[in-house]
């Protein structure tokens, strides 16, 4: 098993939901929960990320930009936030 590098930025542990079908008024089709910090995205089939509140409505400006810079990498802002998880698949 390979060891984390402790000045490594933790990155975010999504969940990812399928939202309904495709119906050409709403393009995103996935939302990512992050367990951790709960920060929510949504993305579209382009990989398109739209940063979320916990309504589901668009954050503004610099709160959006801030999530949308640790969308792929990090850092996870409750990076010290113990998870005890296992992947799953659900069909």
């Amino acid at each position: 098993m390979d060891m984390i590098e402790r000045s490594a930025p933790l990155r975010h542990a999504f969940v990812i939901v399928r939202l309904g079908a495709h119906d050409g008024l709403d393009p995103f089709r996935h939302r990512y929960l992050c367990l951790r910090c709960r920060w929510s995205f949504l993305v579209d089939a382009r990989g398109r990320v739209a940063a979320i509140d916990g309504a589901g409505r668009p954050l503004a400006d610099a709160a959006a930009a801030r999530r949308l810079a640790s969308f792929a990498d990090g850092p996870c802002p409750g990076g010290s936030r113990r998870l005890d998880a296992k992947i799953i698949s659900i069909r």
